[in-house]
């Protein structure tokens, strides 16, 4: 059985190899492409949050969210009926619904 202490140890050394991969990579990619890359991900994961909490709290989008949907994210509205027709449909043959 593993102590605390080679648990901690092995943690922190996973830790000092994953940085020097981190720091490999980076001498790859020039600063700013990185810091763009950074900013769009981060955008996007806000994003995916406020539609998550969108679609969980109202089931129906008004026409400004629909909007902004379709801007950001051109075929979601299309996608997201299709996928609940088919959510709705297994649910009712299964006897779900």
């Amino acid at each position: 059985m593993r102590t605390t202490s080679q648990l901690r140890d092995a943690e922190a050394a996973l830790g000092a190899k994953s940085q020097r991969l981190a720091e490999a990579q980076l001498k790859h990619v020039d600063a700013e492409r990185l810091a763009q890359t950074i900013t769009d991900y981060i955008e996007w994961r806000a994003f995916a949050y406020w539609v998550r909490l969108a679609v969980e709290t109202e089931p129906r989008f008004s026409g400004e969210m629909r909007l902004i949907l379709d801007q950001r994210c051109p075929d979601f509205l299309r996608c997201a009926e299709t996928i609940g027709a088919l959510i709705r449909r297994n649910a009712s043959l299964c006897g779900c619904a």
